[in-house]
């Protein structure tokens, strides 16, 4: 990061993609970076071009130290992607217990639908992650959350995959 800086790369880069240093330092994990921005006060809650802010990049690259510091700063935990999927939905599609953990106890939204009106649940379920599954379930995710159709297609899909041959 300092030497893109020092070579005014970050400029053109920002530009481009739309990347600030939080979320470059969120993608590799440089949480001392992103302590360093976040007690400078530097906005929490930018986006890139796909409308992914830093804490989703930290969640998609499972770095839970930048994770946590973001939202003890007040990163927001329910904005949404070109998608609609949440900081939740990406931890949800990586099986991250602890991401998950984390997320709901700053308030992320478990029954937050993306564009194809999908849940974290639902997304897990597609994902045919049975842990991931009965973690959300044990957080309270809604099973009827959704249409009757997607919910029960899913989730006859996945217990189909899960117990037949």
């Amino acid at each position: 990061l300092r030497r893109v800086a020092l070579r005014g790369g970050h400029r053109s880069l920002k530009r481009c993609l739309q990347l600030t240093p939080l979320h470059l330092a969120c993608v590799y994990g440089q949480s001392d970076v992103v302590r360093f921005l976040a007690r400078k006060k530097c906005q929490l809650n930018p986006r890139d071009r796909f409308k992914k802010s830093p804490l989703m990049k930290a969640v998609e690259h499972q770095h839970k130290d930048c994770v946590a510091i973001l939202l003890e700063h007040g990163a927001n935990p329910n904005l949404r992607d070109v998608s609609g999927n949440t900081a939740l939905h990406l931890a949800a599609i990586i099986a991250s217990k602890p991401l998950v953990e984390l997320l709901l106890e700053h308030n992320a939204d478990i029954e937050a639908p993306n564009v194809l009106g999908y849940t974290p649940l639902t997304v897990a379920i597609g994902k045919r992650s049975a842990e991931m599954v009965e973690f959300l379930l044990q957080k309270g995710a809604n099973v009827a959350r959704g249409t009757p159709l997607q919910t029960h297609t899913r989730l006859l899909s996945y217990l189909r995959g899960q117990f037949l041959p």
